[in-house]
């Protein structure tokens, strides 16, 4: 967290006063939120995060951005700690929820739109057996389109776009294209190569 005198002024400069002022609520209410995760972050959070946490640890890092009403779910049990990690200049769209019984990793620069659910659990269970988990990685530079549903197991690689809509059951490799219930691939790695999404609000005077 350095140097964050010369990233505000070079906000104001770029963007306005008023804007800069807004912005600067937004990662004041996003900073206190961190204190509800294992170590405090220079955050944005636009609206109410949701957070219900219990036998579980969330770690979100510098930049993250929520829009309004996120919700954060990291349950676990008693003798297993559920973790939610949320990597550097991430942002997580209007409405999201994401549920980690056992573990979400999401990596750096990844871009979750609205109406998403990530979820590493089934939330129902068959007579005595125990509730499935399988942890849930979303590598770096990701993209997910709207109302898409990213299930227990799944794995997405670097670079990767889910398409708007997309129920996403499977591994995804990376540098593809996958959309459709149950998603499917579109284009493969040789086909889609995006570059870098780096916002430029996330962008930090050295």
């Amino acid at each position: 967290m350095k140097n964050w005198a010369g990233f505000y002024f070079q906000k104001i400069s770029q963007m306005g006063l008023r804007r800069a002022l807004r912005q600067t609520w937004g990662y004041a209410r996003g900073t206190l939120l961190s204190l509800h995760f294992k170590k405090p972050a220079f955050i944005l959070a636009w609206g109410k995060v949701r957070i219900w946490q219990e036998h579980g640890t969330i770690e979100a890092a510098d930049l993250v951005r929520f829009y309004p009403d996120v919700r954060l779910s990291c349950v676990g049990a008693p003798d297993k700690t559920a973790r939610l990690q949320i990597g550097k200049s991430s942002s997580i769209g209007d409405r999201t929820e994401i549920h980690a019984g056992a573990e979400v990793r999401i990596g750096e620069r990844v871009m979750i739109s609205w109406d998403c659910v990530i979820m590493d659990r089934e939330y129902h269970v068959s007579g005595a057996a125990p509730e499935k988990m399988k942890p849930v990685v979303i590598e770096n530079d990701v993209l997910i389109g709207c109302h898409s549903i990213i299930l227990k197991g799944v794995h997405i690689g670097e670079h990767a776009v889910v398409g708007a809509g997309s129920v996403v059951t499977k591994d995804v490799a990376p540098y593809s294209v996958v959309a459709g219930n149950p998603a499917h691939c579109l284009k493969g790695n040789d086909a889609f190569v995006p570059e870098p999404m780096i916002h430029k609000s996330t962008r930090i005077v050295k």
